[in-house]
């Protein structure tokens, strides 16, 4: 009888963003190791066209959201176990890869019922460091309760996906200490798994003028805390007038304050919810990435490198990529923490001519 793996996801494997770019990595890594060794795949996600799928019906609602905090759990993928679980039983697997750490739930229910059945626990944060960066920008009165609230669903899952988990794949080596200061790990695999992007991305898109650009989920605090930072201290007072020079921010979600002042602002432009990157970076672009807050690494540094572009970024965004830092011989890898670091980057990105650009 073939052994049986299983890959749960809350992301969509075939999605777009860091969170789908890390479950196609296991996902692809999956498929190609079960046609090596005959085992069969089988997938729980939110994909509707995936041909291992297990079952059909994944979904997340507003609604669970908000009950599965008052159960004490950290993700709406609670109740989409508590519906699927037989199903889960009832495929038996030899190996389950749970997508992230928030699935301490799902890892302490199998350890009970599949004793036999290991679990590979898929660490794509240290999700407890990831709330402080999600509620970043939030000012209600109430911000205190709503992080303290997550950081215990978060804490008490996490916990149990470690404490079950045959296996941990980290992101970084910095993920990989966070997680023994934070938690007890004993008799554990432990592997450090940093992010794989396929393909190098073929960029088409002309543009008339030099390109800064801005990728991330605008409904991250970090994410806009940081860019409105960047607009605030660097763009306006020295890019403004520039019209050689155009800002392209891309991202979900945008709230109505920060598309309200990119319509202020000449050389800006705001794609929302965008389908690929392909339709929004032009050839010879430069990506800036000036996040101060977070946790594993940051998607848009390897998505840029995948595109041959030039990156300036902050020493939170450049965790997990020293050895690209290592051997970028091109200046194409810009460390800026600063504003006249950032703004200094993009001079030097002005000053270069296309036959420099197009080595990156």
């Amino acid at each position: 009888m073939k052994k049986k793996i299983l890959l749960i996801s809350d992301n969509k494997i075939l999605g777009f963003g860091g969170g789908s770019l890390e479950e196609r990595k296991y996902y692809d890594g999956l498929n190609n190791y079960v046609e090596t060794h005959g085992y069969d795949l089988k997938v729980i996600s939110p994909d509707n066209n995936l041909k291992n799928t297990l079952i059909d019906g994944v979904t997340k609602s507003r609604k669970w959201d908000i009950l599965s905090r008052v159960c004490g759990h950290s993700t709406y993928m609670f109740f989409n176990w508590k519906k699927y679980r037989a199903n889960v039983l009832a495929y038996n697997p030899d190996i389950i890869v749970i997508g992230r750490s928030r699935f301490g739930f799902i890892a302490k229910d199998v350890k009970h019922n599949l004793p036999q059945c290991k679990v590979i626990c898929n660490m794509e944060n240290i999700e407890y460091d990831y709330v402080t960066g999600y509620f970043a920008n939030k000012t209600s009165k109430i911000k205190k309760l709503y992080v303290a609230l997550e950081k215990y669903c978060v804490k008490r899952d996490e916990t149990n996906a470690i404490k079950y988990a045959d296996a941990l794949d980290y992101l970084t080596q910095r993920d990989y200490k966070r997680a023994h200061d934070l938690y007890t790990v004993e008799n554990k695999r432990e592997m450090i798994l940093p992010i794989c992007i396929e393909k190098e991305t073929n960029l088409s898109k002309k543009a008339n003028k030099k390109t800064i650009v801005f990728i991330g989920s605008l409904n991250y605090g970090s994410n806009v805390d940081a860019l409105l930072k960047f607009i605030q201290e660097i763009w306006i007072p020295f890019f403004l007038m520039n019209n050689d020079l155009e800002f392209v921010i891309g991202g979900s979600n945008p709230n109505e304050s920060l598309k309200q002042l990119v319509t202020q602002i000449p050389n800006c432009v705001l794609y929302e919810n965008f389908a690929n990157l392909e339709s929004i970076v032009p050839v010879q672009a430069m990506v800036i990435a000036p996040i101060q807050k977070g946790a594993g690494m940051k998607v848009k540094v390897a998505e840029t490198l995948s595109m041959g572009l030039m990156i300036a970024a902050s020493d939170e965004a450049l965790v997990g990529y020293e050895k690209a830092l290592e051997l970028d011989k091109l200046g194409a890898i810009i460390r800026a923490n600063t504003t006249a670091e950032y703004k200094n980057a993009i001079i030097d990105y002005c000053n270069k001519s296309q036959n420099e650009k197009g080595k990156m």
